[in-house]
């Protein structure tokens, strides 16, 4: 009996392994989840590695009221987002709190695959045909169909509203919260300037050491910031592209490389957003490989997109500025 239960058990073992290397090879994403936000729901999945005989061109993603069960439920219904192949996150703003289940299907069309490159000129470089294929529809609730729904978070008015004292005791700059105290005024070039410094004496040392004066004792680096809408991956456009040089060099500490592709970047035409964004992300770049002249003149360049955060960094970068020079 414990004989024919062991066989029993390694037959199952076999047929499980066999599907499973079966079902990695098809153009199926797996492992499909949500995470909620006050705002966004947050759907991820994973990529398959191998497929056989074709190769996924788009990611199409569908949202429900109810269970997906079989392609049938795909009828007259159209995709709420068309995501590059490489798409591994997708981000739902849905209008109200209602349950939402949602699925991702495979566009797929049939040859061998090679990337593209990142940069390329739109006049003299053809560009990766990823355009046509075919919808795979196949749904497999748990693997690229939630079986579970999700809405958005409710937070109530005692849970979003912080306390006065807990207001009082946070000193760091939140991003798009202005201090209480107006922004500082340096006098760098030693005008007799009308107006009176409110900068912390270490800062203003700082800046002066510019001029060979007397500098201040080294401050602690800041931590990476990486803006919210950059850490999930964009259906396309300029931010998939900078998603993409911060997935393969910044958010790798790669800094060096990251300065570069970021110059790269920022040589083309973008968007305004984006390539603030970008000028930022590039100053964080030079600030961590120690070239805080070039930091400091990224960071001046967005001081008006970013106020409280682009002074918080200036701030740093001149502390650090002066403990290079000492």
């Amino acid at each position: 009996m414990r004989k024919l239960k062991l066989l029993f058990l390694l037959s199952a073992f076999i047929t499980a392994a066999q599907t499973a290397a079966a079902q990695s090879q098809r153009p199926i994403v797996s492992g499909i989840n949500t995470s909620p936000s006050a705002k966004k729901i947050i759907v991820s999945w994973h990529l398959p590695k191998k497929t056989e005989d074709s190769h996924i061109t788009a990611l199409l993603i569908y949202r429900n009221n109810r269970p997906f069960s079989s392609a049938e439920d795909l009828k007259n219904m159209k995709p709420v987002a068309k995501l590059s192949s490489e798409s591994e996150t997708y981000a739902d703003t849905p209008e109200d709190y209602s349950e939402y289940f949602y699925t991702v299907i495979s566009v797929t069309k049939e040859g061998s695959w090679t990337g593209s490159e990142l940069y390329y000129d739109e006049e003299l470089d053809a560009k990766q045909d990823e355009s046509g294929g075919t919808p795979f529809y196949i749904i497999l609730p748990g693997v690229n169909s939630t079986s579970e729904g999700t809405k958005l978070k409710r937070y109530s008015k005692k849970e979003a509203k912080p306390s006065v004292q807990e207001s009082k005791k946070k000193k760091e700059y939140d991003n798009g919260q202005l201090r209480d105290q107006p922004l500082p005024y340096i006098d760098v070039l030693n005008n007799q300037g009308e107006r009176k410094s409110s900068i912390s004496e270490e800062s203003e040392n700082a800046a002066l050491s510019l001029l060979g004066k007397n500098t201040s004792p080294a401050k602690k680096a800041l931590e990476m910031y990486i803006f919210e809408d950059d850490l999930i991956s964009p259906s396309g456009g300029d931010d998939y592209l900078l998603f993409e040089v911060l997935r393969k060099s910044f958010i790798k500490e790669d800094f060096n490389l990251a300065a570069s592709e970021l110059k790269k970047f920022l040589a083309q035409n973008r968007s305004e957003n984006t390539a603030s964004r970008a000028s930022f992300y590039l100053g964080e770049s030079y600030y961590y490989t120690g070239r805080y002249s070039s930091a400091l003149s990224c960071f001046l360049s967005v001081e008006e997109k970013y106020p409280a955060l682009a002074h918080k960094w200036i701030e740093s970068t001149l502390n650090l500025f002066n403990t290079e020079d000492q």
